[in-house]
């Protein structure tokens, strides 16, 4: 079995960092599992989100009696009552407001504790305006719904504001790859080949290769395969993941083994490119071609033995999938070099182990012990739970 090379290696000798690992790893559990995660160039929260978050959405404009400040006009969620707006206007939207009546400053409220905090959220138009009117009077519908979510916004892809059409790509863009799959007529095709041509908005093209993927046309599909292999023979890392996604979509057991072959098997890949093609596994084998579940869990078992470093990555599908294939690996690692991973790491493969012996899988052959660390460090963790907890409790007597 392959050396693991240590990475994010944190100090456990401060109790607040192996809290802070500890808090990762609650969250790496609680995070949603189901959404697309190459589809967007960054983490980010679209304007539809401040507005269901807010206890407050009001439109404002220039305060008449205060230049260079916001006064509330209308009350679009919350409290009926105009409120103060402690935010600055800045010169170049106070032309903007100035040259246009229709137009408004979107701001919203939210509190927390006993302060609340305004932000300025968007400059809206009346089509805009119509948009935010209708996200607030559907949003406890797409709370029972989610899907009903990313269907509203697909046919806003490519609008010609720009506001508009980047938060429609920011909500459908996350949304889950089976959702994507069926949006088939989001956007017209010509529109959909022009915006793949215009590389000012590469880090934007994921959401528009997947699109691409469900075309029946000849060209669009050799389109997909003539950049999976230019790709694969540069090392180029940008977008791959969505064109990988795409190639499966289309070959499926054909791609994967083309993947197989010249990434995962090749000694001469790096970790970055080999995280890529696991994106697109891991698309697939959660809500795409689930069908190639088995051949894509067979290859983690093989990468794993090549590159262990990579099973925390691995194990979270696993987990999701309610496989324990690698439950043997895992613990053999665990037992001869647990001290290569980082905290959150190793929390997260035994939890994986945990999960794996509660669903029956046998003991593995190497009847490997709890590491003493392990407890020590948990013992710690629990630290400023407990200080916090008795705290509270003396307060209250």
């Amino acid at each position: 079995m392959g050396k693991i090379t240590p990475f994010c290696r944190r100090n456990p000798s401060t109790t607040s960092g192996l809290f802070s690992g500890l808090l990762i790893f609650v969250f790496w559990l609680a995070a949603p599992l189901h959404a697309c995660q190459i589809c967007l160039p960054f983490p980010t929260t679209s304007l539809a989100d401040h507005l269901i978050d807010a206890d407050q959405v009001v439109l404002a404009r220039e305060n008449p009696d205060k230049p260079f400040s916001l006064i509330a006009k209308e009350v679009l969620k919350g409290e009926n009552t105009l409120p103060e707006i402690d935010l600055f206007l800045d010169s170049q939207s106070r032309r903007l407001l100035a040259g246009d009546p229709e137009r408004h400053i979107v701001c919203t409220r939210v509190s927390t504790g006993d302060s609340s905090e305004w932000t300025r959220v968007a400059t809206s138009n009346p089509k805009l305006l119509t948009i935010i009117k209708e996200i607030l009077s559907k949003a406890s519908q797409w709370t029972e719904k989610p899907v009903e979510r990313s269907a509203y916004f697909a046919p806003y892809l490519g609008n010609k504001d720009r506001s508009i059409a980047t938060l429609a790509h920011l909500e459908v863009a996350r949304a889950p790859y089976s959702e994507i799959r069926e949006l088939v007529d989001a956007m017209p095709i010509e529109q959909l080949r022009a915006f793949l041509n215009d590389f000012r908005y590469a880090e934007w093209h994921a959401l528009y290769i997947l699109l691409l993927a469900q075309s029946d046309d000849p060209t669009d599909q050799q389109r997909i395969i003539s950049a999976v292999e230019s790709n694969a023979d540069y090392s180029i890392t940008l977008q791959t993941a969505a064109w990988a996604t795409a190639f499966i979509e289309l070959k499926e057991i054909q791609a994967l083994e083309f993947f197989d072959q010249r990434y995962l098997k090749d000694p001469n890949r790096s970790i970055d490119e080999i995280r890529v093609i696991l994106a697109a596994y891991s698309v697939h084998g959660t809500n795409g071609h689930t069908h190639l579940r088995d051949h894509i869990i067979e290859s983690y078992r093989a990468l794993a033995e090549k590159h262990p470093e990579l099973l925390p990555t691995l194990t979270v599908d696993l987990a999701k999938w309610k496989s324990w294939a690698l439950a043997d690996q895992v613990s053999a690692v665990l037992t001869s070099q647990a001290e290569a991973f980082d905290l959150e790491s190793t929390l997260q493969l035994r939890s994986y182990l945990r999960e794996a012996k509660g669903s029956g899988k046998p003991q593995d052959r190497n009847g490997s012990k709890t590491n003493p660390i392990i407890w020590i460090i948990g013992a710690l963790l629990l630290l400023p739970l407990t200080f916090k907890f008795l705290g509270a409790q003396k307060a209250r007597n």
